[in-house]
């Protein structure tokens, strides 16, 4: 778990369209303080990673990011997810 002492928190809209659209969805993301974790911090937690039963990512961190999180959590047997 990591805590950020600056910076807003992340949030994510889902729009769901009516009428001829209906069921359409638009998906807004607006990262804050998602955009300042980094693979530095995910290799401070390395151990943390190591020890999980499961390792569960979203998109609202960068792709880049995301893999190489769950690439470390694969090469250390664990279980991935990516809830696209």
């Amino acid at each position: 778990m990591f805590y950020f002492t600056s910076g807003q928190t992340g949030i994510c809209e889902l729009l769901v369209f009516p009428g001829i659209f209906a069921g359409e969805n638009s998906i807004v993301i607006v990262s804050g303080a998602n955009d300042v974790l980094s693979e530095d911090d995910v290799r401070s937690a390395k151990s943390l990673i190591a020890s999980a039963s499961v390792c569960v990512c979203q998109l609202e961190i960068n792709p880049e990011l995301t893999h190489f999180t769950l690439s470390s959590a694969k090469k250390a047997g664990g279980l991935f997810y990516d809830n696209f």
